[in-house]
């Protein structure tokens, strides 16, 4: 198996919405801590939001297979540190699965016609587990219907409750991103109308 830094490195040798967008977008909304901490809800979290849960572990050793036991156990008990370069690792090995999985819940024709910014968004809130929790919103999105998907999804308690963290802020965006997509179609169809 390949070194996961090495296929990193790879990975960011081509550039893509992926490693252009959404990882950097990420890390701006998530934040960098070195060493455990309490999230906004109260669980232990490290790195750029890495939730420290039952799959934390087999995480770490899927990405860093040469770092040792000790190490692993110092990052989730919080006496050790893990370093931004590795955090960056995890966060695209994580992230990669929910971006694909973001593209297999909206359709991956209807993904692929997107916006850098919607795709990059959808992702965000997917990440974060909340775009599956809104299934009036994910079907305007499947459909098309992004005016709709865009009001639908501030519709949402966590959204009312957050407004002015940044929860509520990667919701707005989101929100935002829908409506610029919608007017970047209707403008799209303007000529042919005429």
């Amino acid at each position: 198996m390949k070194d996961f830094l090495i296929w990193l490195h790879e990975q960011q040798e081509k550039p893509d919405i992926f490693t252009t967008s959404f990882v950097p977008y990420l890390k701006k909304h998530e934040g960098w801590r070195s060493s455990r901490y309490l999230d906004h809800k109260g669980h232990p979290t490290v790195g750029y939001g890495f939730l420290i849960d039952d799959s934390f572990e087999g995480t770490l050793s899927t990405v860093f297979p040469n770092k040792t036991p000790e190490w692993r156990r110092g990052v989730i008990s919080g006496s050790g540190q893990m370093t931004e370069q590795e955090g960056t690792a995890i966060l695209s090995h994580l992230a990669r699965a929910k971006f694909d999985k973001t593209r297999e819940m909206v359709g991956g024709e209807r993904f692929d016609t997107m916006s850098p910014d919607l795709q990059t968004r959808l992702g965000s809130e997917n990440y974060r587990g909340m775009l599956g929790k809104s299934p009036k919103t994910l079907k305007y999105i499947q459909t098309g219907d992004y005016d709709a998907a865009a009001k639908e999804y501030l519709n949402a308690r966590e959204y009312r409750e957050n407004m002015k963290n940044s929860v509520g802020t990667r919701m707005s965006e989101l929100s935002d991103a829908l409506r610029s997509e919608a007017k970047r179609i209707r403008e799209a169809q303007q000529p042919l109308a005429n």
